[in-house]
């Protein structure tokens, strides 16, 4: 854990941040825009994300906050300081965002056949070529994801969680199984509308999950099994990492320099 708590992992160096990648649609957006005005046409603006995202790993060994456990259940929180209502409308908006876009515009922005459109060129201008190859960090990151998960001191740790879990009422084998219980919790298939409130037991059982881990110390033990796994993978595969990463760093130097 980095020292204002939040959890880091060797791979996150070689991985664009959310702010890094809003940069790059902000850049997308500005070049697309111009060359669809070379055409007469406009481009839906992208919209703005409605607050600041989740750290990227909060869940990756499931919950961990306990705030956020009596707040949400397992429930994936929105963004920070934004209502379920707020959230929704905000989800609504975007999917509607091209609704009313025809199909010679959509042809102009996206390319028809051999032609490329205005968001490839912008990409070419971008330089973001490596969109399109293999990426070595989602590579790395789960080679290292499942050699941790073989890992006989990992299996030691669930043990441990599950071992406190049981006392408290909440059998479960380990903690990604805990937050599988409760996929779906807060919607009603067929029915649309703000994901609803945690039930109490929900509530009670991810508190006990969050309270389990810092007793064992789930999270610290578990990074450091998976840095070492990741730690391996960076020096087997250092020459791609780093092309990929110096590839995207171009394009965000790029993007910045886009007005």
């Amino acid at each position: 854990m980095s020292p204002s708590g939040i959890l880091e992992l060797p791979l996150d160096a070689y991985r664009l941040s959310a702010a890094d990648r809003q940069s790059l649609v902000r850049a997308q957006y500005v070049l697309a825009d111009s060359c669809m005005r070379r055409r007469g046409m406009k481009w839906p603006a992208p919209l703005a994300p409605p607050g600041p995202g989740r750290e990227p790993n909060q869940r990756r060994y499931g919950i961990s906050d306990a705030a956020l456990a009596a707040a949400y259940g397992y429930q994936l929180p929105p963004p920070v300081g934004v209502s379920r209502a707020e959230e929704y409308r905000w989800n609504q908006r975007n999917e509607g965002r091209l609704a009313s876009v025809d199909r010679a515009t959509m042809n102009a922005y996206t390319g028809e056949g051999d032609s490329p459109g205005c968001q490839d060129r912008a990409r070419q201008t971008l330089h973001m070529q490596w969109m399109n190859t293999s990426d070595p960090v989602s590579a790395a990151s789960s080679a290292a994801w499942a050699r941790t998960k073989g890992d006989p001191r990992l299996r030691d740790l669930d043990r441990e969680w599950s071992a406190c879990m049981r006392t408290s009422g909440h059998p479960q084998p380990d903690p990604l199984s805990a937050a599988g219980a409760w996929a779906g919790s807060g919607t009603t298939p067929g029915v649309r509308g703000p994901v609803g409130a945690p039930s109490a037991q929900e509530v009670s059982m991810a508190r006990a999950d969050v309270t389990c881990k810092t007793d064992v110390g789930y999270v610290e033990r578990r990074r450091t099994l998976e840095a070492g796994y990741q730690a391996t993978e960076i020096t087997a595969r250092s020459r791609q990492l780093e092309e990929y990463r110096s590839a995207w760093r171009l394009s965000l130097s790029t993007a910045r320099s886009v007005r």
